[in-house]
């Protein structure tokens, strides 16, 4: 029943291809008609030869013809001669001939096509439910697009993939994507796919495509749907954003930027990459640190910093972060705070400390909640992170150049701790101790004519000389010459 209305549609004039086929099949039924006329004539003519006329009329002739051509053959009017014989098998192939052409052409071309158009249409609509709303609409099929469609279908938000080609979209479909097939410069297009009700409109294509689509929605609708472009060049944006773009994205730009912070922020301070009104999202590398190797729990990580991490980033994958989420030396910490605890975080302390020296301060990094980092005096993001901590922070370690090091630091108001091999800060700093001057008493000889001398000295790394070998060592305060000279040590 659904093949007839079908059929009908078809006949009734579906274009040029149906009108097309219907000239051909008035040409094939034309020349079978001309073919049993012919064959009609002949059967008379072949009849008379064999002095059988005057028994069969013209109409028995035509009757003749179509039961031979049938193949029926139902044997009352039969040829004797060899002739008459050799005309029935040329009509009864011709019949055959007939049937293997005409009837699976007429099937195929106003029945099974018109069908398959019919479920095609069905798989690839030029409308959408007049009912849909707070759809997303895209524009273009893209490794973009692909990735935004998995996560509308984890929010079970419905979309609608605009293609012009009808086969691709079909391809498309069978590959459970929901497309609509029409012109992305059409307007009443946009109007089927109801553009009016959508909550997002991205196109994903070329600059220039861009701006033709962003053009074509502001003339259906206006700011309440959000346009949403992609640009290739920086001149695009400008042009984009007049044609009605809500939001430009230029991937290349957030790709390098995304690298160089891959690349220069081996700091593990946090840069701000995000925000929602006053919530700002930030991200910091760990490698280097003491958190590789550690659960999120067994850092301490919120009550440390004030910040809750919210993901990690791993080796390009995004992921949920939750208290058994393991910090390895290729992890991101993304992670979610206001302006004040993303300087706070980074504020507190600094740790100015090669990689190598890692096992001296590192721990102290944690314990403090201190950005740790290593960069030449004159690189820029050196300067960057000495430039926003607050005055008279503390920086912890040493460089390479002593005058360097103090510089840069003297220049930002901020104090120096010599301190690269201070060793098991964080233990030491949870005792209460102070340091006792030795006092000696000395018998002197007081001589109003004579002038005293104390020789004292000092050394500036004032934390890790009473810390580690430094006190044994015989380089330092541990030689075996030391007590020899009248000589007075303190720490400065």
């Amino acid at each position: 029943m659904k093949i007839l209305p079908s059929t009908l549609l078809s006949a009734k004039g579906n274009g040029s291809s149906s009108r097309r086929n219907i000239n051909q099949l008035l040409k094939l039924i034309g020349i079978v008609l001309v073919f049993v006329l012919l064959s009609s004539f002949a059967f008379r003519l072949f009849m008379e030869a064999e002095g059988r006329a005057e028994n069969y009329k013209w109409f028995d002739g035509f009757y003749w013809t179509m039961v031979t051509m049938s193949t029926l053959g139902y044997g009352e009017i039969t040829f004797n001669d060899w002739p008459g014989k050799l005309f029935s098998v040329a009509v009864m192939l011709f019949g055959m001939m007939s049937m293997l052409v005409i009837l699976p052409f007429a099937f195929i071309r106003f029945a099974y096509e018109p069908w398959m158009e019919a479920q095609n249409e069905a798989r690839t609509p030029r409308r959408l439910d007049p009912h849909m709303r707070d759809h997303v609409i895209l524009t273009n099929f893209d490794p973009v697009s692909r990735a935004l469609i998995h996560k509308l279908g984890q929010y079970n938000i419905a979309y609608a993939l605009l293609v012009r080609d009808k086969d691709e979209a079909l391809r498309l479909h069978d590959e459970g994507y929901s497309v609509a097939v029409g012109e992305l410069d059409d307007p009443d297009f946009y109007s089927n796919v109801r553009v009016e009700r959508c909550a997002m409109v991205v196109a994903t294509g070329k600059d220039e495509a861009n701006a033709n689509i962003a053009f074509t929605v502001r003339e259906l609708v206006d700011n309440r749907v959000r346009v949403v472009t992609l640009a290739k060049s920086e001149a695009s944006v400008d042009i984009l954003e007049l044609a009605g773009s809500s939001n430009v994205i230029r991937l290349g730009e957030l790709l390098g930027q995304f690298l160089a912070r891959r690349t220069i922020a081996n700091d593990a301070m946090a840069h701000v990459i995000g925000h929602f009104d006053e919530l700002l999202i930030a991200e910091a590398m760990v490698m280097g640190t003491p958190l590789v190797g550690k659960t999120l729990a067994e850092c301490n990580f919120r009550e440390m910093t004030n910040t809750s991490v919210v993901g990690v980033w791993e080796r390009g994958e995004y992921k949920g972060a939750g208290p058994d989420t393991k910090v390895s030396d290729s992890t991101v910490l993304v992670f979610a705070g206001s302006k004040e605890m993303i300087q706070h975080y980074n504020q507190i302390f600094c740790i100015y400390q090669k990689e190598e020296k890692s096992t001296f301060l590192g721990d102290y990094s944690v314990f403090s909640k201190a950005p740790y980092f290593f960069e030449s005096p004159h690189h820029p993001i050196t300067n960057s992170i000495l430039s926003n901590m607050d005055e008279n922070s503390i920086l912890l370690g040493w460089g390479d150049d002593e005058y360097q090091t103090i510089s840069m630091a003297s220049s930002n108001s901020i104090m120096t701790h010599p301190a690269d091999y201070a060793a098991n800060l964080s233990v030491l700093t949870n005792f209460n101790s102070g340091i006792n001057q030795k006092s000696h008493n000395i018998d002197i000889d007081e001589n109003d004519s004579s002038h005293y001398v104390c020789f004292v000295m000092s050394d500036g790394d004032n934390i890790q000389w009473l810390l580690n070998w430094f006190i044994t060592d015989n380089r330092w305060f541990g030689n075996t010459n030391r007590g020899k000279a009248d000589i007075g040590w303190t720490i400065s």
